[in-house]
């Protein structure tokens, strides 16, 4: 072997030697350096859901250092999962699931599990807004309400407090032909109770606190243990239907024109189709020259059945109906100041009760006395109105004439011989 050729042997020898010691070192080398570089893993809306959900339900959820949860069901989703504990695992990329473990993404057994119990039933959540910061409400109390046409001349203020406000989530879904769906989200204030929608924009821009806060929190004037009684619940409820009846009642007739009219067109080319067939018919039938036997009455009986089976079908799809599911509820409370104003009017001095919201930093919105919507300005017209309501304060009203067997009213002669005797 020549001299070049024993030098290159322990250079191969040795390159070698370095291909086995990094293929033994690869693995952890680069398992370092992946797990060096790898991101955490960020929290998705729906893992957010799930935690939310079980804890709200009554469940714990804590969670673990490797991203997992350890999460313990309530009674009821423990009976529909078949166990009452598991580690949730909402990784998509893990391959293997742990022992215990239970993938908690969207379109799994949880998943769905929990889709479905949310939809037949309204998660609750209960928080409170915290003070917006450098707010004085002594500055916003002589600032005043806004009311157009008349002159603030002084205020009253009371101590703080905490108002509960509750939100509604509700799916409005328009049934007829093609369904159509609204999301919409409705506030109740205590005052009347008032209704109003509210922007989901509006509502994001809300900083909440998780539970219920220190002190005591008021409905209206009505101090409360930090959840509105279920009693109250159901009877507000059903007022905000009543309410959404009433303001969306232009919306409502128009779809029920709409179904009604796609109704009749539909039915209108149905009865064309079978009454050119049932014409066809006895026009076959009397070419032939043959009496009506058997086999032609079932004919036509057969599509006789056929219409009366379209038509209803077609009366069905049409048919106008209204449903709004309620998804979720908020009970959240506001730190407030109430604040009586006074103003003179060309009446005299007349008084405008409301508060100051220490959240938003400004005088919170007040219902209109006319249509009860909550607005951010009043006019003076012989009383407090909206924007909307302009011009209506004096509108002359329907009074109702005295009962046959009711108390008639005296007259101002008979009044004074009274006041005699």
């Amino acid at each position: 072997m020549s001299a070049r050729g024993r030098a290159k042997a322990p250079a191969k020898t040795a390159a070698s030697a370095k291909k086995k010691a990094l293929a033994r070192a690869g693995p952890a080398h680069l398992a370092g350096e992946a797990s060096a570089s790898a991101a955490p893993r960020q929290e998705t809306p729906f893992e957010r859901f799930v935690v939310d959900f079980v804890r709200a339900r009554g469940g714990s959820v804590s969670q673990r250092e490797d991203g997992d949860y350890d999460a313990s069901f309530d009674p009821e989703l423990a009976k529909k999962l078949r166990r009452t504990n598991a580690r949730l695992v909402f990784d998509a990329e893990r391959a293997i699931l742990p022992r215990g473990g239970l993938f908690a993404a969207p379109g799994s057994r949880l998943g769905l599990a929990l889709l479905d119990l949310g939809r037949g039933r309204g998660h609750v959540a209960r928080s409170h807004l915290t003070e917006a910061p450098d707010v004085d409400a002594t500055v916003l109390a002589k600032q005043g309400f806004p009311v157009h046409d008349a002159r603030p001349i002084g205020y009253d203020m009371g101590d703080k407090r905490w108002v509960l406000e509750v939100v509604f989530h509700a799916t409005l879904t328009y049934k007829g032909g093609m369904a159509e769906q609204e999301l919409r989200t409705m506030v109740a204030d205590p005052r009347g109770p008032r209704f109003d929608f509210i922007e989901t924009e509006d509502r994001r821009g809300w900083k909440l606190e998780d539970g219920v806060p220190e002190g005591e929190v008021f409905w209206g004037e009505t101090p409360i243990a930090g959840a509105l009684p279920r009693d109250q619940a159901w009877q507000l409820w059903s007022e905000l239907v009543d309410w959404v009846n009433r303001v969306l009642e232009p919306r409502l007739e128009r779809w029920r024109k709409r179904c009604e009219e796609s109704r009749d067109r539909d039915l209108a080319r149905i009865n064309d189709y079978y009454e050119t067939r049932l014409a066809e018919e006895r026009e076959r039938r009397r070419r032939r020259g043959q009496s009506e036997d058997q086999e032609d009455q079932a004919t036509e009986a057969e599509l006789k059945l056929e219409w009366g089976r379209r038509v209803k079908s077609v009366r069905t799809r049409w048919e106008p109906q209204v449903e709004m599911r309620l998804w979720g509820i908020e009970e959240i409370a506001r730190p407030r100041v109430p604040v009586t104003w006074r103003f003179k009017t060309p009446q005299g001095e007349k008084a405008l009760e409301g508060e100051i919201d220490l959240a938003q930093g400004a005088p919170a919105r007040l219902p209109c006395p006319i249509c009860g919507r909550l607005v951010g300005e009043f006019w003076w017209e012989g009383g407090f109105v909206c924007r909307r309501c302009r011009g209506r304060a004096g509108r002359l009203s329907v009074v109702p004439p005295p009962l046959a067997n009711g108390p008639v009213p005296a007259s101002p002669k008979s009044a004074k011989k009274a006041r005699k005797r």
